[in-house]
């Protein structure tokens, strides 16, 4: 068939919104090894993003400018990365996410990385380096503000020790640290979403300490959560098992 254009330009390309989810089977391209699969969800997600492996997502408009990059992934194995790559497989890197284990490959958690700033009109590459463990890919957005809250950006400080017991857990669990130097103690209790469910402050806290959590008091359902330490040089999460 046909369509009749009396007055107007058409554009030549379209634009994507990078600071919207962008559902990771979406893309406009990508290596052989990549298939859609059920995200376990009731959604899809993109499964076997092994090492060298991308997709391509065309034509994102990065006017507002762009600091910090969020995925939604399930992987087995730690060490892998996502990088984030524009306008060419080969082309810059702007950033790039730390793939830890999740366990399995149906248990998503949700991480973010800065990035070098991003302006402009690009077509973004994720690229999977590190292992040839399968990743799968939920979601991804961008952000124009900076991640310094980044459940990736993890800071080892030789001399600081982080236990969390019981997991799985009943009704309270325990967070144990050691820390080297005074500093105030910032646990966060996350969603595998990313959703903040609740924050405490520990002020000057040195040497063995010991802080209880009662997750009835946050009415937290079953199921596994993040767990955030953060101390002034020191950031480590640990994925914790809820049973009420």
């Amino acid at each position: 068939t046909s369509v009749n254009a009396t007055a107007g330009i058409v554009s030549s390309t379209y634009r994507q919104n990078p600071y919207l989810t962008t559902q990771a089977e979406n893309y406009e391209n990508k290596t052989a090894t990549v298939a859609i699969k059920s995200s376990g969800d009731g959604g899809l997600c993109i499964d076997s993003l092994v090492n060298n492996s991308h997709v391509v997502f065309k034509n994102m408009n990065f006017d507002n400018g762009a600091l910090s990059f969020k995925a939604n992934y399930a992987s087995v194995l730690n060490g892998g990365k996502i990088n984030i790559v524009l306008d060419k497989v080969n082309g810059t890197v702007v950033g790039s996410l730390t793939v830890n284990s999740t366990g399995n490959l149906t248990t998503f958690v949700t991480d973010s990385c800065n990035l070098n700033a991003i302006t402009g009109i690009h077509d973004v590459y994720l690229v999977f380096s590190g292992n040839n463990s399968v990743c799968r890919l939920n979601w991804f957005s961008f952000s124009q503000d900076a991640a310094p809250n980044a459940l990736n950006d993890v800071i080892e400080n030789k001399g600081c020790k982080l236990k969390i017991y019981p997991n799985p857990a009943s009704k309270a669990f325990f967070v144990s640290y050691t820390l080297p130097e005074t500093s105030d103690v910032k646990v966060d209790l996350f969603t595998m979403d990313g959703m903040l469910c609740s924050s405490t402050v520990y002020k000057n806290q040195v040497g063995i300490n010991e802080q209880k959590i009662n997750s009835l008091e946050s009415n937290l359902k079953s199921g596994v959560y993040i767990v955030k330490f953060t101390t002034n040089k020191f950031i480590k999460s640990e994925l914790l098992n809820i049973l009420n």
